[in-house]
């Protein structure tokens, strides 16, 4: 049974503090006063235990989940992606938990604490990296790539590949102008997924990071 709750940067809550729960907890306050954003943290919680998706550190949800909370910058209070999203809860079991160690130590109790930070990573770390890094790549892995309007020159103008995102259409052009070809790497948007073996016919290979999020929410997308 869940028996202590502390929420920090979620919603309309800076931190609510150390919340004591009971089998029978009732919450009270006027409209907006972020009663709802309890429960709706925890059924969050519920759903990323739940998701088909191992990696996902927090499942905010789809169209067919008990609660759907958006982006990260949905979810943190005040919408500051500079704060970190923080929880901890104690849990008592209904038996006493047993573990031994891998020394041999034992060790024993009737609840389990946790807690935990979430946040994004500097977004504009990568950028950092290739400003400071750029002139340390070999002369024979620099490829110019030529603008025709909301396209490229060097991006196939295939029937297959007409609707393709003009803004992703830049790391196409580098892939198919490079000699090695190499790989794009894709980790959440779902939408490369549709592209992919038409992208493969041109000789360019994406690989995702995230496979099975980007499976799950291409499938909820396509209303499947």
């Amino acid at each position: 049974m869940l028996t202590k709750l502390r929420i920090e940067n979620f919603k309309g809550w800076k931190d609510t503090g150390i919340i004591k729960m009971a089998p029978i907890t009732l919450f009270f306050g006027p409209n907006s006063s972020g009663k709802s954003s309890i429960g709706q943290f925890l059924m969050m919680l519920k759903q990323t235990v739940e998701s088909a998706d191992r990696k996902a550190v927090l499942y905010p949800g789809g169209k067919n989940s008990a609660v759907q909370l958006g982006s990260y910058q949905q979810m943190v209070f005040q919408r500051n992606t500079q704060s970190k999203i923080a929880f901890d809860y104690e849990w008592e079991l209904s038996r006493t938990l047993r573990i031994k160690n891998p020394k041999g130590r034992s060790y024993s109790g009737n609840a389990v604490s946790f807690d935990a930070e979430i946040g994004l990573a500097d977004k504009d770390a990568f950028l950092k990296w290739v400003h400071n890094y750029q002139w340390g790549f070999p002369y024979e892995d620099h490829v110019v790539i030529n603008k025709e309007g909301d396209s490229y020159s060097e991006f196939p103008n295939t029937k297959d590949l007409s609707q393709f995102d003009p803004a992703d259409k830049k790391f196409v052009a580098v892939a198919k102008t490079h000699p090695a070809k190499p790989p794009i790497l894709q980790a959440t948007d779902c939408k490369w997924l549709g592209w992919k073996n038409a992208l493969e016919k041109e000789g360019i290979i994406v690989n995702f990071l995230c496979p099975d999020y980007v499976a799950l929410h291409y499938e909820e997308k396509r209303g499947v």
